[in-house]
């Protein structure tokens, strides 16, 4: 009887718990970022470009961010920012952040790019030099 009342209890304590770090809010920021690589006919990777989104739901005047990108600039406002190393401090005034940068990272995936003329392989400049017949 006494296994079943401890039981009962051990359960509601671990229920109550549960519920009170799944309901507990999230003070966060969301950040949506869009990589946009410009690829030589090889298909390799010569410049990236980040556009970055920060969702200020909470309205916030000042905004922490974190970012490696360089040449930042805020291309949807007059929002000014403050940068130490990595770390970003947007004067956001309650407003969405949306800024664009250069990365210097590789690429999470890698490109292979191969020309066919007629089912048969043909390098880039070789296909650049034929002629379109009508």
């Amino acid at each position: 009887m006494n296994n079943k009342i401890f039981s009962k209890i051990t359960s509601s304590i671990l229920l109550c718990t549960i519920l009170t770090y799944t309901t507990s809010p999230v003070f966060a920021y969301t950040k949506d970022e869009t990589v946009y690589s410009k690829l030589n006919q090889n298909g390799e990777n010569y410049e990236s470009l980040v556009s970055t989104h920060l969702v200020n739901d909470s309205k916030e005047d000042l905004i922490n961010d974190i970012s490696d990108l360089l040449n930042i600039k805020n291309v949807n406002g007059d929002e000014a920012f403050t940068q130490k190393g990595n770390k970003i401090v947007w004067d956001a005034d309650g407003n969405d952040i949306y800024y664009q940068g250069e990365s210097k990272k590789d690429l999470p995936i890698d490109m292979t790019v191969k020309y066919e003329l007629n089912g048969e392989e043909i390098s880039p400049e070789d296909l650049a030099r034929k002629k379109r017949k009508c």
